[in-house]
């Protein structure tokens, strides 16, 4: 039986803690890396629990995970947030460390799991996943890298007000800001323009959090007036197993998690996908941000997401079912790309329950309960009354 190591260290994550269940029903063994607070250290599904400490010291955290891969001896390791990403990249990047650390067989199954050692960045800096999709010919929007505010200013000019400022690594929506004009233009830049000391810089290295991007190129980016989208990825060595295309019906305000969505297949996103799947050389579960052009209907890439979103649970739902797309590639065994043979809109759970309990209650018979996992069930039910949201009036509608 193949095992994955799923590693997690921000405990606001729904999605990952719904995969134990999906791999255990396509034959795969699976060990969860994390805090006793995260969603997955409650999923009846993890085989292995292991604790982890918060991200700080990549030392710490290489001695971890050595021991780690040692007990479990992992197939695949799924990094399942950001930093954890990071983290694993700065070892792969930096071969006499990882040496240090690990064995040359757990350096392959690392190497494996993430990709292309050439491609890490283009993983996880927007900059460099738009210079990579631009030379595969992936359509993105216009963009420059822009280093005063100045030159901000004139790519703005260029591009056309609203525009929007990036910092190349950021995540949910923290490093982007939207301008409509020089003033909200020349704040923003000098918001994300901000780098720590040099004395700060030292003492990040002694102790070993240098590993953590305290700074990052910034671009000026063209707005393109749409709907964002999602195309979820399964993927091995650079090849796809399956996808799920995604449209946000509703989110945790502008730029937060979506609480409900509408499920199904997209041959334009996909193609744009495997692309960049290819280009990385990718393996895990991956997902990319599309912008879809109001006028002309165009899809545009955002933004790669080398981590699984809130939504590959729910491939199954509309007959893709990404979990035993995984399962047929590390068996090798795959016979074709799963793709949705349906559409479904659903509400997620506990994001919508703990935003909007009306909505949650109205829509109890498609919420996305996780009825075969009681134990995270209960997790998130006791989360959500730690956070002024009651269980009862959910328990009675489902009865």
């Amino acid at each position: 039986m193949k095992r994955i190591l799923m590693i997690a260290n921000d405990n606001e994550r729904w999605g990952p803690a719904r995969l134990p269940e999906m791999f255990s029903g396509s034959g795969l063994e699976v060990a969860a890396m994390c805090q006793a607070n995260n969603p997955l250290q409650h999923s009846s599904f993890v085989s292995r629990h292991y604790p982890m400490d918060k991200l700080k010291s990549w030392r710490t955290f290489g001695a971890a995970l050595k021991k780690v891969m040692s007990d479990w001896k992992p197939d695949l390791i799924m990094p399942c947030d950001e930093l954890v990403v990071v983290m694993l990249h700065y070892f792969m990047k930096r071969p006499q460390i990882a040496s240090r650390y690990f064995t040359s067989e757990q350096i392959a199954v690392l190497l494996r799991s993430l990709g292309h050692l050439k491609a890490l960045d283009a993983m996880v800096l927007k900059q460099q996943t738009r210079l990579l999709a631009e030379s595969l010919g992936v359509r993105f929007p216009k963009a420059e890298v822009v280093n005063s505010v100045d030159s901000a200013q004139r790519a703005a000019a260029d591009f056309g007000y609203p525009v929007f400022v990036k910092a190349s690594f950021s995540w949910g929506g923290e490093g982007t800001i939207e301008c409509k004009d020089e003033k909200e233009l020349a704040s923003a830049f000098l918001r994300l323009a901000k780098r720590p000391s040099k004395f700060k810089c030292l003492l990040r290295k002694l102790l070993a959090r240098d590993w953590y991007y305290a700074s990052s190129a910034i671009e000026v980016q063209q707005a393109i007036p749409g709907e964002s989208v999602m195309y979820s990825v399964a993927a091995l060595d650079g090849k796809v197993l399956g996808g799920l295309f995604a449209k946000r019906a509703s989110r945790s305000g502008a730029t937060g998690p979506s609480t409900i969505v509408s499920i199904g297949s997209n041959q334009e996103c996909a193609d744009m996908a495997e692309k960049m799947i290819v280009g990385m050389k990718a393996s895990g579960f991956l997902a990319f941000d599309f912008m879809q052009c109001a006028k002309s209907g165009s899809f545009y890439l955002l933004e790669c997401n080398p981590r699984p979103n809130q939504i590959f649970h729910l491939s199954k739902w509309v007959g893709a079912d990404l979990g035993q797309a995984m399962a047929d590639g590390l068996n090798g065994q795959v016979i074709f790309v799963r793709k949705a043979s349906g559409e479904r809109v659903v509400p997620l759970f506990p994001q919508l329950w703990l935003r909007d309990e009306k909505s949650a209650l109205a829509t109890v018979k498609t919420l996305d309960i996780p009825r075969n996992d009681q134990k995270l069930f209960a997790f998130m039910l006791n989360l959500g009354e730690a956070r002024g949201t009651s269980r009862r009036p959910l328990l009675e509608a489902l009865q």
